[in-house]
């Protein structure tokens, strides 16, 4: 792609409006896309997970279940929600993208370039695969997309040019990430940071269908989405939790088995190690196999100093609804979002406490990792917030 911003960006909006589609038709057309994908696996062609394998280091049965249960969640966009024409004065949109998990950039980038905006992402030096296969993908099947992809530096010319000439910068990254793209770009800047998500589980009984579908969303990406489940809160007496624990471990290492172990390098083994023996210690009640490749902890209180991952799990107790507010407010600033089981009866306060304590997303147990392409990605309406003049 040239290096020449303002003309791509023209490009990108000419060829968006020339295609004729509403806001509404193109958001059906990338859902029909996914819809497609979501129900044909054969269609993620070998070569395709071969590289994202090589480049991300997921295992590639985890990459084949996870970007399954991606396009299966954007699959089912409902197509209300959106405005019913294109914007009159589109804004020039860059997306810096984070290269933790596949496809970041991509429900942001349909977002708005449904209601007309050009969009040019910058790559995750990381992952530079699954975006351009889409986009390929998209415009054999319904023409020009408005939207385009390149890799540059950080430190280059190119990306400070790119930063310069858009009128809104969305970035994923690192919380000192986003700071720096503020401090260098202002307001223009709409950052998603860290952030963590979790699990609530009720119930007199354990679920193993549940549990098999909770380990899913924890093994999927190696826990390294902002939709992974860190830490579990569940209601009962410690002896239940114990038991509850075990049962999540052996259905963790049985997802394991099946999607791949993590990557574990010196510095995580380190903290593992760490932690072990700090549980060792207390004589803290815990599960883990010969090759530390998953641990389950198991607490009356939550620790930000164990949300370590991959598949370290926290188990952390609560007896009522004023233990649970209580553990929550101290992971207030990074919550995202959280799986829910619990009796129909309870849902409602359960969602009132979660959303009180900054929590955006809510899910079925298996479903963590397949949010809509228009969920509200820290709790506001994206094009919306785009659009407000500063």
């Amino acid at each position: 792609m040239s290096h020449d911003f303002i003309t791509q960006f023209q490009i990108n909006q000419e060829s968006r409006a020339n295609a004729g589609y509403s806001p509404e038709i193109y958001l059906q057309n990338w859902r029909t896309l996914f819809s497609r994908l979501a129900k044909d696996r054969k269609l993620l062609s070998h070569h395709l997970i071969n590289q994202l394998s090589a480049t991300l280091s997921f295992s590639k049965a985890n990459l084949h279940s996870g970007l399954h249960t991606i396009f299966s969640g954007f699959s089912r966009t409902k197509l209300s929600g959106l405005a019913a024409e294109i914007m009159p004065d589109p804004l020039k949109i860059a997306i810096v993208a984070s290269g933790n998990i596949p496809g970041v950039a991509v429900a942001p980038a349909v977002q708005l370039a449904a209601v007309g905006c050009p969009v040019i992402v910058k790559m995750a030096g990381a992952e530079q695969i699954l975006l351009p296969w889409l986009l390929e993908n998209y415009e054999q099947n319904f023409g020009p997309a408005g939207i385009s992809c390149d890799y540059w530096p950080s430190d280059s010319s190119e990306f400070k040019e790119l930063m310069v000439q858009a009128e809104k910068i969305i970035a994923f990254g690192s919380d000192e990430t986003i700071r720096s793209l503020k401090h260098g770009f202002g307001r223009k800047v709409v950052g998603f940071g860290h952030k963590i998500s979790i699990g609530l589980y009720d119930s007199p009984e354990i679920n193993h269908a549940v549990l098999a579908q909770s380990a899913k969303d924890v093994v999927l990406f190696e826990q390294a989405g902002c939709l992974s489940p860190q830490l579990y809160f569940v209601c009962g007496t410690m002896s239940e939790i114990q038991n509850f624990a075990a049962a999540f471990y052996q259905n963790l290492t049985e997802m394991i088995s099946k999607l791949g172990a993590p990557t574990i390098d010196s510095q995580l083994a380190f903290r593992r190690h760490a932690l072990l023996d700090e549980l060792d210690l207390a004589g803290e009640i815990y599960f883990s196999d010969r090759s530390k490749s998953c641990i389950v902890t198991t607490s009356d209180c939550l620790k930000i100093d164990r949300i370590i991952g991959p598949h370290v799990i926290q188990i952390v107790q609560f007896k009522t609804e004023l233990d649970l507010q209580n553990e929550l407010k101290k992971i207030k600033p990074w919550l995202q979002g959280s799986s829910l089981f619990c009796p129909p009866s309870k849902l409602p306060e359960y969602y009132e406490i979660l959303r009180q304590a900054g929590c955006t997303y809510f899910a079925k147990p298996g479903q963590m990792q397949g949010p809509d392409l228009l969920w509200k990605n820290g709790g506001f309406d994206l094009v919306k917030r785009v659009v407000q003049q500063d």
